[in-house]
C-alpha cells in the first residue's frame, strides 16, 4: 500500500463502526491471512484491489472465509 502511503512499519488503527464502500482502504482477514487493500464493487463483484501494481487484486467469492 506505499503507493496509498501506507508503509512497512506502520501501525493501522480501525474503526469497526465505520461501514467499508467502494474505494474504502480496509483491513482483511482471508482463510486467516491479514491484508490491506482497496475496496472495489463493482456491478455485485467485490474485489480487494493493491494498489501496489506488482500485486494481483483478490476476488472475493462465496467459498472464503472472513
Amino acid at each position: 500500500m506505499k503507493d496509498a502511503g501506507i508503509l512497512e512499519g506502520y501501525l493501522l488503527i480501525v474503526d469497526r463502526a465505520i461501514e467499508p464502500l467502494n474505494n474504502h482502504i480496509v483491513i482483511a482477514s482471508i482463510n486467516d491471512e491479514q491484508t490491506v487493500k482497496r475496496l472495489r464493487v463493482k456491478k455485485g463483484a467485490v474485489s480487494l484491489v493493491p494498489e501496489n501494481a506488482s500485486h494481483k487484486p483478490i476476488k472475493i467469492t462465496g467459498e472464503m472465509v472472513f
